[in-house]
C-alpha cells in the first residue's frame, strides 16, 4: 500500500496541465472501444456505431495537440493522419443515410409512381447523389448516375 501511495504522490507532483490533456485524449480514444463493445453486445453481432468514429476523431485530435505541444515525435507521427480514415468513414455513413432516407421517403409515398425525368420506370438510385435513375440514365454496374459519373471523370482527367 505504501508503494501505491508513493506512486500517487510522485504522479501528482510531476503531472503538468498538458499531461492532463494527454490523459484526457487517451481516455476519449479508449472510450470508443467501450462504445463499440456495448453496441455489439446489444445487437449480438460485431457493429461499429457512428459514435465510435466521432470518439476516434476527438481522441486523436486531443492526443495530437498534446504530442505537438510536448514535441513527442513518435506520438505526433502516430496521431497525425488518423483523422483521415475516420472522417472518410463518417462521409460514407452520411452519404448512405441520405440515400436510405431518400429511398424510405419513396417507399412511404402512397401516390408515388417511380419514374425518371424521361418518364421511364426507375430501376436504380444513384449511390452518390440519391437521384432516381431509369434504364437510360443508369450507368451499367457503376451505381452512379450520368451526372455523377461525368463529374468524377472530369476530376480524374483534370
Amino acid at each position: 500500500m505504501d508503494l501505491l501511495w508513493r506512486f500517487w504522490n510522485e504522479l501528482r507532483a510531476n503531472t503538468s496541465w498538458w499531461d492532463v490533456v494527454g490523459y484526457t485524449g487517451q481516455l476519449v480514444f479508449f472510450s470508443r472501444f467501450i462504445v463499440q463493445w456495448i453496441a455489439s453486445e446489444r445487437r449480438k453481432e460485431s457493429v461499429v456505431p457512428v459514435a465510435f468514429w466521432y470518439l476516434s476523431i476527438i481522441g486523436s485530435l486531443i492526443c495530437l495537440v498534446y504530442a505537438l505541444t510536448t514535441f513527442r515525435i513518435p506520438f505526433i507521427i502516430a496521431y497525425l493522419f488518423n483523422c483521415i480514415p475516420y472522417g472518410r468513414n463518417l462521409v460514407l455513413i452520411w452519404r448512405k443515410q441520405k440515400i436510405d432516407a431518400h429511398a424510405k421517403k419513396l417507399r412511404l409515398s402512397k401516390e408515388f409512381s417511380p419514374t425518371c425525368d424521361h418518364g421511364d420506370p426507375v430501376v436504380a438510385i444513384c449511390t452518390k447523389c440519391g437521384e432516381l435513375q431509369c434504364a437510360t440514365c443508369a450507368r451499367p454496374r457503376s451505381g452512379v448516375c450520368e451526372a455523377c459519373f461525368s463529374a468524377s471523370a472530369k476530376t480524374v482527367s483534370a
